[in-house]
């Protein structure tokens, strides 16, 4: 009877981590004809994971360590499995910072076991997994397996097909998002100025909607704006930065000021502005490929400045625009194909300048 309870009290013992471990491969379980698979965390570590996969022939779960690096994360929402006619193949999503990757494993059956494959997709942004499929041809072997990819970038569907040889992953059609989204052209957020190093003006307008001192805002605070006015403020030069970690401004307005010029990146990193605004200043001219990274802009308000002429590339990127107003400017000329990049639907005033002007593209 002593034997019993102390029996007993041991499996009692053990039952919650039992339980706990398998509420953990529960929620990263994924089910299909070829057996469960899930991810679980390597006890005391941050950075070790497990890849197990159960099947009803098994004695016991076949596992392979995943291990991440420094900062990266799992997209665990976005882990997806497929079974193929003898193969299970896992695609693991990953996050760093404002990049993502992936990592592929394969599951022989016939060896039972894993395999880590040679192949890692690249996104700049988060792997946003739509639909993996994979189809293999007649002969059916893993070397005959055609993979195909599809994502959603910006509403817009798009399908990549890649052959693996057995070794890797080569891209046999790799489908371009006519992308409105800079980060997935792969722009990257510039380095950030501290608040207190910009320009005076701009540094006042964050400060006063972060409600902190500039010492005291950083990216947290950075991306909880998302207007900032900056209208009649005597602004007469902005320097690159100024914006930086900005990533979630939508609207951007710098009307009245006597700025003459602006700074090629003064914009970069500002991925979701909306509205853009330069109405009344003294604009001479702008830089090539200025708003570049502006691949979500609705509304560009250049009217009512000194404008002489524009670069050849002075709209490349804007893939968004609706609205353009040049309107009250200084121009002569234009040059050809200068509204190239605007879509068909963007609708352009360039009334009162020094000469008649009308798109072309």
């Amino acid at each position: 009877m002593i034997r019993i309870f102390i029996l007993l009290a041991i499996i009692a013992t053990l039952l919650p981590a039992q339980v706990q471990s398998r509420d953990n491969c529960r929620d990263l379980r994924f089910k299909g004809p070829r057996g469960e698979v899930c991810i679980l965390p390597v006890e005391n570590s941050k950075t070790d994971y497990s890849l197990r996969i159960s099947q009803p022939d098994l004695k016991k779960p076949i596992e392979i360590k995943v291990t991440l690096d420094k900062g990266e994360s799992f997209e665990l929402d976005r882990f997806g499995k497929l079974d193929l006619a003898q193969d299970v193949l896992v695609w693991l999503p990953v996050k760093k910072e404002f990049e993502g990757h992936t990592k592929m494993f394969i599951y022989r059956i016939r060896q039972a076991k894993w395999e880590q494959l040679p192949v890692r997709w690249v996104c700049r942004r988060r792997c946003t997994l739509q639909h993996i499929s994979y189809q293999t041809t007649l002969s059916g072997g893993p070397p005959n397996t055609r993979v195909f990819y599809e994502t959603e970038v910006d509403g817009q569907y798009l399908k990549s097909t890649y052959a693996w040889d057995g070794k890797c992953l080569k891209p046999l059609e790799i489908e371009e998002p006519r992308s409105r989204d800079a980060l997935s052209r792969g722009y990257k957020e510039p380095e950030l100025l501290p608040v207190c190093q910009r320009t005076p003006q701009v540094r006042n307008a964050i400060v006063k909607r972060a409600g902190v001192g500039c010492e005291e805002i950083g990216p947290d605070q950075l991306v909880r704006i998302k207007r900032l006015s900056l209208d009649r403020k005597r602004i007469k030069r902005l320097k690159n930065g100024d914006f930086s970690g900005l990533s979630e401004l939508t609207d951007l307005s710098l009307m009245n000021n006597p700025m003459k010029k602006l700074p090629a990146g003064v914009f970069d990193g500002l991925f979701k502005l909306n509205s853009l605004n330069f109405q009344e200043c003294r604009l001479i001219t702008i830089p090539e490929g200025i708003f570049k990274q502006l691949g979500s802009l609705k509304s560009l308000y250049l009217n009512h400045n000194r404008l002489r002429m524009l670069p050849a590339g002075a709209f490349e990127g804007l893939n968004s625009l609706t609205f353009l107003s040049l309107n009250h400017n200084r121009l002569r000329s234009l040059p050809s194909k200068i509204f190239k990049p605007l879509p068909k639907r963007c609708n352009v005033y360039l009334s009162n300048n020094k000469a008649s002007l009308e798109r072309t593209d």
